[in-house]
């Protein structure tokens, strides 16, 4: 039988697994890679990091969310900014963003997701404020986020997130641009998410992790409804591109054959 592998995160980095197994973990990882007749891999710092196996194959999450409709951007004041995801490793980072946003005549940020990893009462704080609106099922999240002018995709700066950061690929920003939301991405300069809106710019990128950093970069976008409108408009377009649904669809089958097509060499 073909073997195909799917690459979506650094497993053995991650904290569930016992420091003085990670090694083992790591090299069991890499030989999945070697022994696969085709390596999906969920970004390009995935496939750098695996060391660029021929019968690699570069194919992102699926989006989750629908298109929203077609036209011009909403720019009321103040400029929500809708984040929805991972709340127990980003939870820190959306908490700081909250409060550095308080007072902003300019900026609401609203979080969107379960479980936050936040301070003790931040969650009955932001949740009075009409600021955290928990956890709801995508089809409502679709429809919360057409009230929203742009949104927030976060990953991590801490040193020991390195490695994942380079190689995983947020989800989250896939489904914001199938929404057709300006797109804002807190993180590192190395991370997946950077590297690829720096490729034309297709997001606005905020990589120092001071919380002042973001309020700045998100008040100076609030101001700004022409690059609100060239960040929507590249939203759009990498919803028809590279997060395609159909696409993305394809690349997955055209990786079933070409694992079909191995295996059947291999037999003769």
């Amino acid at each position: 039988m073909p073997l195909i592998s799917l690459f979506q995160d650094w497993w053995p980095d991650f904290s569930e697994i016992p420091l003085a197994f990670r090694s083992r973990v790591e090299r069991e990882f890499r030989q999945t890679c070697a022994q696969s007749d085709v390596v999906i891999c969920v970004s390009d710092g995935m496939c750098r990091e695996l060391g660029g196996p021929q019968n690699a194959l570069v194919v992102h999450d699926t989006p989750c969310l629908a298109r929203r409709r077609e036209g011009k951007c909403d720019f009321k004041r103040p400029m929500r900014v809708a984040y929805f995801g991972n709340l127990s490793e980003y939870g820190p980072l959306i908490e700081n963003a909250l409060r550095v946003l308080n007072g902003s005549a300019q900026v609401r940020l609203e979080v969107f997701g379960p479980n936050p990893r936040w301070t003790s009462g931040a969650l009955a704080e932001f949740r009075s404020r009409g600021l955290y609106h928990g956890f709801i099922p995508s089809n409502e999240l679709t429809e919360s986020l057409q009230q929203f002018q742009a949104a927030l995709v976060v990953m991590s700066f801490s040193p020991s997130h390195r490695r994942r950061m380079a190689t995983s690929f947020p989800s989250k920003m896939i489904d914001a641009m199938q929404v057709g939301l300006p797109v804002v991405i807190w993180g590192p300069e190395y991370c997946s998410a950077v590297k690829w809106a720096r490729n034309g710019e297709r997001a606005l990128c905020v990589t120092d992790p001071n919380p002042s950093a973001i309020r700045a970069a998100l008040e100076e976008l609030a101001s700004s409804p022409a690059e609100q409108e060239r960040l929507a408009k590249s939203s759009r377009e990498a919803a028809a591109t590279d997060f395609n649904h159909e696409r993305i669809q394809t690349q997955f089958i055209d990786a079933l054959r070409q694992a079909i097509q191995a295996e059947h060499t291999h037999t003769f």
